[in-house]
């Protein structure tokens, strides 16, 4: 009897833990659009399945286990360019694809919010289902985060807030 074997891929950190132990450099800017072109890779597969992805954050962007990104100290280069990034946790994925009739799924209002609040889209923060648009305004908002060094106008993060009254600020 021949068996055959799946071998499950190990994984690095994720990008919020590289960030927060790397929080002394600043990433550059061509980090940041090597990163963005990864996940746009990444989300494009998830959609040509028929899903929307609902959960970007950097805690589910992983570093592939044996890449090892290298912080410019001199504010050139691209600290991720010979790394593999991984998306993983798929709970908040939905299928934006009828199975019947190939169409695209109307836009219904949904029964709880879903996804995180901090890179949510509109549709998201009003209960609305989502499309693929909203998986790339979550990525928009994620790079504008990351261009600014980990803030983003109009919310405090590092306030010690409710989720009721975090989600009051972020829509």
């Amino acid at each position: 009897v021949l068996m055959s074997y799946v071998i499950m891929p190990r994984f690095g950190m994720n990008l919020d833990k590289f960030f927060e132990e790397s929080s002394q450099y600043r990433l550059t800017n061509s980090s940041i659009l090597h990163l963005g072109l990864e996940i746009i890779e990444l989300l494009e597969g998830i959609h040509l399945a028929g899903y929307t992805y609902n959960d970007l954050k950097l805690d589910n962007l992983l570093i592939g286990y044996k890449d090892r990104p290298q912080i410019q100290k001199n504010l050139s280069g691209n600290c991720f360019e010979d790394c593999e990034i991984h998306l993983v946790d798929f709970g908040f994925a939905k299928q934006y694809i009828d199975k019947k009739t190939k169409a695209h799924i109307e836009q219904n209002d949904v029964d709880s919010f879903r996804g995180n609040m901090i890179f949510a889209s509109l549709n998201q923060l009003n209960f609305l289902e989502t499309s693929r648009r909203d998986d790339l305004l979550s990525l928009c908002y994620m790079l504008i985060y990351l261009l600014n060094r980990g803030h983003l106008k109009g919310i405090d993060l590092s306030a010690n807030l409710s989720k009721n009254q975090s989600f009051r600020q972020a829509k």
